[in-house]
């Protein structure tokens, strides 16, 4: 499997948000490259904004994941760990991940995995039918597509919708039919302090008039990876 990065420091988001966790950020993404001269031609909307680096890696065993994550969490209480990406179920749904994800589990680890929910799996019913399973989908909008027929996996433990998105048009209602135990709006990073203030002003008048929760990378408030 190829691996971005492996690090420790706190979930900052959704309903875990505080909890000391170590991520595993895995290499690629369905909805475009990571490459910044294919924003344009990256089948998600997602690829005009995203700002996570995830196009290099290094080439990693299960056992060797096992391995790291193993001696960095030495002495927690709870072994909280990040599958994330890029798009993590590229990786995941194959035999080692599959293998990597049922040794976690089986050795007492707490797993969260992020996912835009188009890609479905072994992993996601193990999850989703384990204690220590914890999934968020993260939906994205396709370019020059306003449907939702490409997310497959819509039921899981938070979902997260970043605002604004290319959505806008369709209700909120049509998510909230989905079996989520929680629903968050983030408000997005567009990397400029002041219209992150408009877009998260925004996003709370949205969370007033449907109940949904606001969801805020506090990680990055921390200064955290």
């Amino acid at each position: 499997m190829k691996v971005h990065s492996i690090f420790q420091t706190i979930q900052g988001e959704g309903s875990k948000t505080g909890t000391p966790a170590v991520f595993i950020r895995f290499s690629g993404c369905n909805l475009w490259s990571g490459k910044e001269q294919a924003r344009i031609t990256g089948k998600g909307g997602c690829s005009l904004w995203c700002d996570t680096e995830f196009a290099t890696g290094t080439v990693m065993t299960a056992d060797d994941i096992f391995s790291a994550v193993n001696t960095m969490t030495e002495g927690w209480v709870c072994k909280f760990l990040v599958f994330s990406g890029g798009e993590p179920m590229l990786q995941l749904r194959k035999k080692e991940g599959i293998t990597l994800i049922r040794r976690l589990l089986e050795h007492g680890f707490y797993i969260a995995l992020e996912t835009n929910g188009t890609i479905q799996g072994e992993v996601i019913d193990l999850l989703a039918e384990h204690p220590a399973g914890h999934i968020t989908v993260s939906p994205k909008a396709l370019k020059n597509s306003n449907t939702l027929d490409h997310i497959l996996i819509r039921t899981g433990t938070d979902l997260k919708l970043i605002y604004p998105n290319d959505w806008q048009t369709l209700p909120i209602k049509e998510f909230e039919s989905w079996n989520f135990d929680n629903f968050y709006l983030q408000p997005k990073d567009s990397q400029d302090s002041n219209i992150n203030d408009t877009i998260t002003e925004q996003t709370i008048s949205i969370a007033k008039k449907t109940g949904w929760r606001i969801s805020v990378q506090t990680h990055k408030l921390l200064g955290l990876p």
